[in-house]
């Protein structure tokens, strides 16, 4: 596992010396894809290894999906080229 793609979390063991776990960035992905905007937001603040989390297009894709699923809106598939094909511009920008 290569340790840019790994976040080492310190877990205490009976109050002695905390071991290094490496938690994989997919699996901060999941966690990052379940979790409301404001709490990506600030994840993505917590380090540089965690920063992608804020960008990553996956996350952000679902959050379109979801807040311009209502009828009225045009589906994100047709809008998203006015938007450079980001999906978090898309989020940030697009009128609700």
């Amino acid at each position: 596992m290569c340790e840019s793609t790994a976040v080492e979390l310190r877990l205490a063991a009976d109050g002695d010396d905390a071991a290094a776990t490496p938690l994989p960035f997919e699996l901060w992905l999941h966690i990052a894809e379940l979790s409301d905007f404001t709490a990506v937001c600030r994840l993505a603040t917590v380090c540089r290894v965690l920063w992608p989390l804020g960008r990553h297009p996956s996350v952000w894709e679902r959050r379109c999906r979801e807040a311009f699923c209502l009828a009225g809106h045009a589906p994100c598939d047709r809008v998203i080229r006015d938007y450079a094909w980001s999906w978090q511009r898309l989020f940030l920008l697009r009128p609700r």
